[in-house]
């Protein structure tokens, strides 16, 4: 499939440029959390998102195209990241291969949309004073970063404050 007229089309050194400026950009958050990791130290803040959406550094660090971009290709096999169950090699031409994409993986992108077309034209609400972080730890008996990181409040208070919002 070559590129068409609707198609964006990178260069190999355009690309390349922006999956290492991506790989940089990520480092600055994953790197950080792997020394912290290697060393057994855990940083009850700043890795939440690392510990509550558990995705692997490395994906987290690739640069992907999506559907629609054509890379030029300076090679006669697809360079890494890119895998034959994503993408294709098509006349030095790597473009993403949306055939290969599940019933599961589909169903999970439409519901992203659906998701994201609801709540496009809503107002951004604004005044939940953190007050999800204080559910998280609702009659908590166990708190994962009590170890690294006390809470603000005893455990009682936090479970009248967030009773008397409900």
């Amino acid at each position: 499939m070559l590129a068409t007229a609707t198609d964006a089309f990178l260069t190999a050194a355009k690309w390349q440029e922006m999956a290492e400026t991506h790989r940089l950009r990520a480092s600055l958050h994953t790197g950080p959390a792997r020394m912290r990791r290697d060393r057994g130290q855990p940083h009850p803040v700043a890795d939440f998102l690392f510990d509550y959406y558990p995705f692997p550094f490395a994906l987290l660090e690739s640069w992907h195209p999506g559907v629609g971009l054509h890379l030029e290709s300076d090679s006669p096999t697809l360079p890494p990241p890119f895998s034959e169950r994503c993408y294709r090699l098509v006349d030095q031409v790597i473009v993403a291969n949306p055939e290969s994409i599940t019933l599961k993986e589909r169903e999970r992108f439409a519901w992203m949309i659906e998701l994201l077309e609801a709540t496009r034209s809503r107002p951004a609400m604004f005044a939940c004073f953190g007050l999800h972080e204080w559910a998280m730890v609702y009659r908590g008996k166990e708190v994962r970063h009590e170890k690294t990181l006390k809470l603000r409040l005893p455990q009682d208070e936090i479970d009248a404050l967030v009773e008397s919002r409900a």
